[in-house]
């Protein structure tokens, strides 16, 4: 397929992940037009103005379906919609209502500092009439070193519960216990092992992005009060054993995970083990630290790992 059979435009091209796609597509030399809150020229005249054939949908996960409904009243109907939201069963109902082609899709990554999507996944749900340009947008993805996984919106969002909206919530209750306990951070950081250190750091990771974001994230997936509900049973359940002191029931309930895990639970072992040697000697050492401050070469680290 020519690179040149498409042109794109991105509504919310001037935030992040829209800056971001845009410099992906400019690269691969596809004319690429951009929209935000901030430009002079209306919403409708971008999208019906510049011959655009791929309208895509780049804004905060709760006006997303707003902007949908809204270009679809003035879209012709050989334009395609596609969203990028960390949500896909509202936007997808959105873009099915307006009857236009359309496709859904979720970068499962931020912008990386190389400026390229080397190694990076991006979830594709597809949608109706616009295989052509799916295709043509996986093309480029592809030529760009991502991997390109399918799934349905329902699907995507079951997994995005787990993935997001468990993680983001244990990461952010997980600090709110610390707080809470009003013990005291300093030690917690000089007493932590590098394991430990890990968990703080992923936790303090999600604790440095944007509230709105994560806010979002949490509220506008309706499959997260699903798994949140089954984490508080499972949750209260070994919560239980732990409190009555029930050391064969514990056995049994971490056995059965690590059964559940299977293979996973190895790799997962081998993998984390070389992140933490990595810590160990890099991080925790006395040669990386002084005055709790060290530099941390990230690339260095996933070398190893791969």
């Amino acid at each position: 397929m020519n690179k040149n059979n498409f042109s794109i435009g991105i509504i919310g091209g001037t935030g992040i992940m829209g800056k971001f796609f845009e410099s992906v597509f400019l690269r691969y030399g596809i004319k690429t037009f951009v929209w935000s809150r901030k430009s002079e020229e209306s919403l409708e005249s971008f999208c019906t103005t510049k011959n655009i054939d791929i309208i895509i949908v780049s804004v905060s996960i709760d006006v997303t379906e707003k902007i949908i409904a809204e270009i679809g009243t003035y879209i012709s109907d050989n334009q395609c919609i596609c969203d990028v939201t960390s949500v896909k069963i509202g936007p997808m109902n959105a873009m099915q209502k307006i009857g236009k082609p359309y496709f859904g899709m979720h970068p499962m990554f931020a912008p990386p500092l190389s400026g390229k999507m080397d190694g990076q996944n991006v979830i594709f749900c597809s949608g109706k009439n616009s295989q052509k340009q799916e295709a043509f947008i996986k093309n480029i993805f592809e030529k760009d070193n991502s991997h390109i996984l399918e799934s349905t919106a329902q699907e995507h969002d079951e997994i995005m519960s787990i993935v997001q909206g468990l993680s983001h919530f244990f990461d952010i209750t997980f600090v709110q216990t610390l707080r809470a306990r009003g013990l005291n951070l300093e030690k917690i950081f000089a007493s932590r092992s590098p394991a430990y250190a890990l968990k703080l750091m992923l936790s303090g990771r999600t604790l440095y992005q944007d509230s709105e974001l994560y806010g979002n994230i949490q509220i506008q997936n309706s499959q997260n009060i699903k798994t949140l509900e089954t984490f508080f049973t499972e949750a209260q359940k070994l919560f239980t054993t732990i409190k009555n002191k029930d050391l064969n029931s514990f056995n049994q309930i971490f056995n059965a995970q690590t059964k559940f895990l299977g293979k996973y639970a190895k790799r997962s072992q081998d993998e984390s083990d070389i992140i933490i040697d990595y810590l160990a000697n890099r991080i925790l050492s006395k040669k990386g630290v002084e005055n709790n401050n060290y530099k941390f070469d990230a690339r260095d680290m996933l070398l190893k790992v791969s």
